[in-house]
């Protein structure tokens, strides 16, 4: 093998001597586990598959299905503790029910603003506000509001639930109290 400067560049010869040279240190390198070898090419993504616009007789299963979710959220609830404790319980049951696109329903935004929203989405709306503003009577409904709270939002602010979590902390005062707890001022 001749002695070749790989400083000197000037000819096309001189750049692939290099080349050849730099080849055989990084074969010699990835077979002694040093360097390792160079991605495989991959084929690039294919595109993102479109949905095909949704038939009427889509649309109307979806009307259907979002009048029974609203039904089912709109189901009377008994009085007190138990009303809220029936409304977290139903909460938490229709959760798997709303995720429409999940259960194979074709959803666009225009499907969603037209079916969806005044119907499913405005009464799941309608209990998160009965279980917001509908006041704990004892420390079974206290439990039920602050459940919702962590699963509703397990990263809201205290300031997201003041009102509600101050009307919560006189009914576990008052629990307290009534069981000769003290609980300070």
């Amino acid at each position: 093998m001749s002695d070749l400067d790989p400083f000197a560049l000037g000819g096309q010869q001189g750049t692939e001597a290099l080349q050849k040279r730099w080849d055989a240190l990084v074969r010699e390198l990835v077979q002694v586990g040093r360097l390792l070898p160079p991605p495989a090419q991959e084929p690039p993504p294919a595109p993102p598959a479109t949905r095909p616009e949704p038939t009427p007789a889509e649309n109307e299963a979806l009307r259907i299905e979002c009048e029974a979710i609203a039904a089912a959220y709109r189901a009377p609830l008994p009085d007190g503790d138990a009303g809220l404790i029936a409304a977290v319980q139903r909460w938490h049951d229709m959760r798997a029910r709303m995720r429409l696109t999940a259960r194979g329903f074709n959803l666009t935004i225009d499907r969603e603003a037209e079916i969806v929203e005044p119907t499913a989405y405005a009464a799941e709306e309608e209990l998160d506000d009965f279980i917001e503003h509908t006041p704990a009577e004892g420390l079974p409904g206290v439990l039920a509001k602050l459940q919702w709270i962590i699963v509703f939002n397990p990263y809201a602010t205290m300031r997201d639930y003041a009102e509600m979590l101050e009307q919560i902390a006189g009914v576990v005062a008052a629990a307290c109290h009534q069981r000769g707890w003290l609980t300070g001022e």
